[in-house]
């Protein structure tokens, strides 16, 4: 019995010579047990310009998610504590050599100002769990140097996803976790100070931004 495979190759082949036609075959890759979750369609953010005589960035991401995202009740008054408990700086761990971009799901792609940072949130298999575990994670690109950081902090919660990329200017990258359902986690990051510029927890409101009659 002919093989199936050779048997479609071969009307392909007649096809192209029936009909003259230059004909493309895509192939797709078989999909494991445990497909990646996907967004769709893929989302890209536009980064927020900043004016050069703004010198007030913190008010500036402040004043953006109480507009966009209606928050209320914010907390976390300084940048050394989280919730009341004592945190240490983000890190950001160099996985240029590290991360297989075939291996993660892109949920979403967000460039700097100036294009030199390009940040991705991912969805990547989970290593501490089984085949059907995945982890929300961060990543930022430095264009300049095809350097790839992987951003990790205290309140890095890997059950959780994480949303939102958004630029402010050329450097400052600001996201989101959901911490429960009452409560999320904004973090923002200076990619040359390698720091925090914000940091927050505020609480969601229905129906934002706030519709008009």
């Amino acid at each position: 019995m002919v093989n199936s495979r050779w048997f479609y190759l071969l009307i392909i082949l007649v096809l192209i010579s029936c009909t003259g036609r230059k004909t493309t075959i895509i192939t797709t890759p078989t999909l494991n047990k445990a497909t990646y979750p996907t967004r769709i369609p893929m989302i890209t953010a536009t980064p927020i310009q900043l004016r050069s005589d703004l010198q007030d960035v913190v008010k500036t991401i402040g004043e953006y998610y109480r507009v966009s995202r209606c928050a209320s009740n914010l907390a976390n008054s300084s940048l050394d504590e989280w919730l009341g408990q004592p945190v240490d700086k983000p890190e950001f761990l160099d996985f240029t050599n590290q991360l297989d971009f075939s291996k993660v799901t892109i949920e979403e792609i967000s460039d700097s100002t100036n294009n030199r940072y390009r940040a991705y949130l991912v969805v990547e298999p989970n290593p501490n769990c089984g085949e059907d575990c995945f982890q929300s994670r961060v990543y930022v690109e430095d264009m300049s140097t095809n350097q790839i950081f992987r951003i990790d902090w205290g309140g890095y919660m890997s059950w959780r996803f994480i949303y939102g990329a958004t630029w402010f200017g050329d450097k400052v990258l600001t996201f989101e976790q959901s911490i429960n359902p009452d409560r999320v986690e904004i973090v923002g990051v200076d990619m040359e100070k390698q720091d925090y510029v914000y940091h927050v927890a505020y609480t969601p409101k229905d129906k934002c931004p706030v519709e008009t009659p």
